[in-house]
């Protein structure tokens, strides 16, 4: 008997969803006890999809992810694009079998990467003479690495869920 199979679905829907979805949680406005302890959840999205489907989500979408989230939050422009894109592009030529690790290896990498990646940012803010004096990159790089291992979970489900494949596995059957 001939089993029909589940419809495969491009990559694309579930990181629209969890683009905007991260977009919006940046922008929101924490208490200020939680705030400096706020996770980058955009990088982390991006992080995901970047391994998930390397042909479709690459550095250059994370670059422009980054953009938006500068003109959302009125950042100098290409700050958190940098941020967005260096995280992507460190972790995917410098740790090849990322996806290979356990997940809690994974989030202290990614926690690592994304202290590095706040640093320099600082750094160049401070060039551009708009640096923030007060900022906690021990809370953030805390709270993404924790943070890593509840969206990673997440997106690995809705990705099971929608039937999302990356390219060139919908041409395997």
């Amino acid at each position: 008997m001939d089993k029909k199979k589940a419809p495969k679905h491009s990559s694309y829907l579930v990181f629209g969803f969890s683009v905007f979805t991260a977009l919006f949680l940046e922008i929101v406005n924490f208490p200020a006890e939680i705030e400096m302890f706020r996770p980058d959840f955009l990088a982390l999205v991006l992080i995901y999809f970047a391994f998930f489907d390397p042909q479709r989500i690459n550095i250059g979408l994370a670059w422009i992810c980054g953009l938006f989230l500068d003109l959302l939050t009125g950042a100098p422009l290409a700050i958190n694009a940098l941020i967005c894109a260096s995280q992507v592009f460190i972790i995917h030529t410098q740790f090849r079998r990322f996806s290979n690790y356990v997940i809690y290896q994974q989030a202290i990498i990614i926690g690592l990467v994304n202290i590095i990646a706040h640093v320099v940012a600082y750094w160049l803010e401070h060039l551009l003479g708009a640096g923030n004096y007060h900022v906690n990159f021990i809370g953030t790089a805390i709270a993404t690495t924790i943070a890593w291992m509840f969206i990673a979970l997440l997106l690995k489900f809705l990705c099971k869920k929608f039937a999302v494949v990356p390219f060139g596995a919908e041409q395997e059957d």
